[in-house]
């Protein structure tokens, strides 16, 4: 999968930088753990996801600083699935707690189109000293381009290159396992998705619904009242205004297996060919029709 540009954010807009810019030499970039406290108002600031992520390990990626004093120029946020199977299903490791997910990466634009791979391999690195029981990380990648109500693309979409080109010491080039399920989801009107997590704890009035109240009264809803959450929610979505339904046509996934152990339990759920990039979109998914009548698995497996 070739590509001549880098996907960055900042102010929470897409950005394609190229490689024409130098290269992150090593030294350039380095990372260490870090909290939410930190890397909380960095994320919200750059990256089109404002919320914080259920982090597992967070990272931050530092860059040189005026008087040899290092600075916050990124961060990537190893977090908890959304569901204890979606790690085995992805990775095909029996336990959930063998696998986590790439929550978030983000790096400031000004380094070269390599300052990503530089940063993720250090930060994984980290991780397996951190959590040695770790043995795959999954990453996802959003094709669907994402709009303000106002149609302003926020994020354009990407069928996740840079994971595609991520290569391990001991087990090579990250592994892509297809999509997710097509799903309808809500999105507000400033473009960020509404989770189905967070509308199940307004219909169930559960620990972390006031979080989601707060969020849609912050956007311009009236507060609910005496009204019950599920309900005042259900009113909000209605009106039209300030939260709609939309249809994502789900997530490609990569998986980055450490160990040899890892490896040969992800290859029976390798999939080809690659997703590519659509230059010209025809709809809100930015991945290209594949190449061939239908994808495949790895063809050791395939016999």
């Amino acid at each position: 999968m070739e590509s001549t540009h880098s996907m960055r954010w900042r102010e929470r807009r897409a950005r394609f930088v190229q490689d024409e810019r130098p290269f992150v030499r090593r030294g350039d970039l380095s990372v260490d753990v870090s909290s939410k406290a930190v890397l909380s108002g960095w994320l919200a600031e750059h990256h089109y996801i404002k919320s914080w992520p259920a982090a597992l390990l967070p990272i931050g990626i530092f860059g040189n600083g005026p008087g040899g004093r290092s600075r916050l120029v990124g961060a990537i946020v190893f977090g908890t699935p959304t569901s204890e199977f979606s790690g085995p299903k992805r990775t095909g490791l029996p336990s959930p707690r063998q696998s986590c997910d790439l929550s978030r990466l983000c790096l400031s634009d000004e380094f070269g189109a390599n300052g990503e791979t530089a940063a993720m391999a250090q930060a994984f690195r980290l991780l397996r000293q951190v959590r040695p029981e770790i043995e795959s990380v999954v990453a996802y990648s959003d094709p669907n381009i994402r709009r303000n109500a106002d149609g302003e693309v926020l994020a354009g979409g990407h069928v996740g290159a840079l994971y595609a080109a991520t290569s391990l010491p001991r087990t090579g080039l990250a592994r892509y396992t297809g999509r997710t399920s097509p799903r309808w989801e809500y999105r507000t009107c400033d473009g960020q998705v509404f989770s189905q997590r967070a509308v199940s704890k307004l219909r169930a009035v559960s620990q972390g619904f006031q979080y989601s109240i707060d969020r849609l009264v912050g956007l311009g809803a009236p507060p609910p009242g005496e009204q019950h959450p599920g309900a005042w929610f259900d009113e909000v979505v209605r009106d039209g205004s300030l939260i709609q339904r939309f249809r994502s046509v789900g997530c490609h996934s990569y998986v980055f297996p450490f160990t040899e152990g890892a490896a040969v339990a992800v290859e029976p759920l390798q999939i080809w060919p690659r997703p590519r990039l659509d230059p010209n979109p025809q709809g809100n998914d930015v991945t290209a029709p594949p190449l061939f009548s239908e994808t495949h698995r790895s063809e050791r497996h395939a016999r």
